[in-house]
């Protein structure tokens, strides 16, 4: 009731009214120009005009706090969320795709980080009674020309599999070993299509000045990945991991793997990842040294190895046995199939062993009378990937905290920002418009 009450006092001041009557200005643009997010692909003055936006959701947000400086967290959110106006409270309503989300978290000392976001475009800033300290937004357009992972806030493409950064989830996280409070961003690219997508996570520090990340890395998902989770300091992060030799469709989440972090009084340490179905992972590895002519003795024995080589006559080191069809595996067997590999089901025989699963046996499905395996149809780069897979490398000038995990060609088109060359003028971009 407090914060009702705060609110519609803040509206009847004439000084303290125009930031809120300043974004309904601009939003009613944003509405007109821009009906949906595609109409403003690449635009500048779209970008432009969201950093307004933003900027003004900043000293709508600083106004509130000086007036009221005992607020709380979810009260500081919630007045964020009153500039949607009554016209744009719930969702689907007119407002369409500007309709405004909050969170906050308090830092101490009557400092705030605050989360503001439409569906497919956010920020994030630190705000104290004495206005915006810091904003994510104006870093960003700093780093833009480096292509890093802080540079992704500034960044306004739509693409498949990739988009601005949006907050999924502000979290509080304990304080560093010398005092200072902490906060995380469980972030994503607000893709325009594509069933694999780009997330991002960030851990930042706040050391009264400005925030600091500690760790910020981008990863894939696919939109059947479960969400992060977080107990007593660590980190559990699904990922969609990378095959060298086959690859899923885009809606499936293989290879699934966990990704853990533990974050610690000093930093963040990176306790690494594990492979959910290590079975297709040790497969995968199997079919590449087989591929490459590299020794198989710790993954198999000499029969599953001489059949494989059969059934992959003709197939070059770096080919690629189409996407991943049904597999299973129930006690010790391991059933594959790919599209562009012949005789499938393969049911591999499993063994454990000290250093790590074997496969001691093999069962094709190709017919008894054929004296020779039939070459798979192996395509060494999938139909669809062929554009993705000629991008440039990463800029060497990038100098994220920490690198994202390599991108297989079926998610290469997820990582274009990272990848993709410096324009030739940074700062005239449009997605590196200041706030």
């Amino acid at each position: 009731m407090r914060g009702a009450i705060a609110i519609v006092a803040m509206l009847t001041l004439s000084g303290a009214a125009r930031p809120i009557d300043a974004y309904r200005d601009v939003r009613r643009e944003l509405i007109a120009k821009y009906p949906d997010w595609m109409s403003g692909n690449g635009s500048r003055d779209f970008a432009k005009t969201l950093n307004r936006v933003w900027s003004i959701v900043g000293e709508w947000t600083a106004a509130y706090l000086s007036a009221h400086p005992g607020a709380t967290a979810k009260e500081l959110a919630a007045a964020v969320e009153e500039l949607n106006g009554s016209e744009c409270a719930k969702e689907g309503g007119p407002c369409g795709i500007y309709r405004l989300t909050a969170e906050a978290i308090r830092l101490g000392d009557g400092t705030f980080v605050v989360s503001a976001g439409y569906p497919q475009s956010g920020t994030f800033f630190v705000v104290g009674k004495s206005g915006v300290l810091w904003n994510i937004k104006a870093v960003a357009a700093r780093h833009y020309a480096r292509r890093d992972e802080i540079a992704y806030w500034a960044w306004m493409d739509f693409g498949w599999g990739d988009g601005p950064m949006i907050s999924l989830r502000l979290g509080s996280l304990p304080p560093t070993r010398g005092g200072n409070p902490r906060f995380y961003i469980d972030g994503e690219g607000a893709a325009a299509a594509g069933g694999t997508y780009r997330k991002q996570i960030g851990i930042w520090t706040w050391d009264g000045r400005a925030a600091t990340p500690q760790l910020i890395r981008s990863y894939s998902v696919s939109v059947e990945t479960h969400p992060l989770e977080l107990t007593d300091g660590v980190f559990r992060i699904p990922i969609k991991g990378d095959f060298k030799t086959f690859f899923s469709s885009g809606g499936s989440p293989e290879p699934e793997v966990i990704w853990t972090l533990q974050v610690t009084p000093d930093g963040v340490r990176d306790l690494g990842k594990k492979h959910v179905v290590p079975e297709l992972q040790r497969v995968d590895e199997l079919f590449d040294r087989i591929l490459r002519g590299r020794s198989t003795k710790d993954l198999a024995s000499p029969r599953v190895v001489a059949t494989l080589r059969k059934l992959f006559d003709g197939a070059e080191a770096g080919s690629r046995m189409g996407m991943l069809g049904t597999w299973s595996v129930k006690a010790n067997i391991l059933e594959f199939q790919a599209d562009g590999l012949d005789c499938t089901p393969l049911l591999f025989t499993v063994e454990k062993r000290a250093k790590g699963l074997y496969f001691s046996d093999v069962r094709t499905n190709c017919p008894r009378k054929t004296s020779k395996r039939v070459a798979p149809s192996v395509d060494s780069m999938p139909r669809g990937e062929r554009s993705w897979r000629t991008l440039p490398s990463a800029s060497r000038n990038a100098r994220a905290t920490s690198s994202p995990p390599p991108a297989s060609p079926a998610r290469m088109r997820c990582r274009t920002f990272l990848r993709a060359a410096p324009p030739s003028s940074a700062r005239s971009s449009p997605t590196a418009t200041p706030p």
